[in-house]
């Protein structure tokens, strides 16, 4: 079972990682839309 417990941690965290990196991307696509529209 603490393999499966290991697993389940990579697993979490991986999603963790995932989600983080969707917030990175959803805020840096908004900050250079703004960016766009300011310098236009």
């Amino acid at each position: 079972w603490r393999l499966t417990i290991r697993k389940s941690a990579i697993v979490s965290c991986g999603f963790r990682i995932s989600q983080f990196l969707c917030v990175n991307t959803d805020v840096a696509s908004v900050f250079s839309r703004l960016r766009a529209r300011r310098f236009s």
